[in-house]
């Protein structure tokens, strides 16, 4: 080995599977739309399922309490807490899968963005919701 090591290596190999071939767009969206559902049912998993019922049961509150106000995850948050307040570590991500499966579901849809009350999220945006029409 001489004394700059770096020069030792060997040559990348050519490509000569499938792997050569690039990706295209649609290949792409369709990974990461797979990635994102995988990703959510992962966080929904995280949570237990006391938290994810009484989250969807606060939305359910939220929406039967007046079909046409508007509301945002902050607003069910005080109601329900958060996963990790209960001692579930690594869960909170459990809040945004949450919204968007009761949001798959049709009960709720988003109508815009706010800044968020809550003091941990620095006045970040977050969605405006509202409970669908029947």
């Amino acid at each position: 080995m001489s004394e700059l090591a770096l020069f030792d290596a060997e040559p990348p190999r050519p490509r000569t599977g499938p792997e050569r071939h690039l990706v295209t767009a649609s290949e792409r969206r369709a990974a990461e739309t797979l990635a994102r559902a995988k990703g959510q049912h992962d966080a929904i998993q995280a949570a237990p399922l006391r938290y994810r019922d009484r989250f969807e049961a606060a939305v359910h509150y939220l929406i039967t309490l007046n079909p046409s106000r508007a509301f945002t995850v902050d607003d069910v948050i005080r109601i329900v807490g958060l996963p990790s307040a209960i001692g579930e570590r690594d869960s909170n991500n459990a809040v945004g899968a949450l919204m968007a499966r009761i949001a798959k579901r049709g009960l709720i849809r988003p109508i815009g963005w706010q800044e968020s009350t809550r003091k941990g999220n620095h006045a970040r945006p977050v969605r405006v919701w509202e409970g669908m029409k029947k």
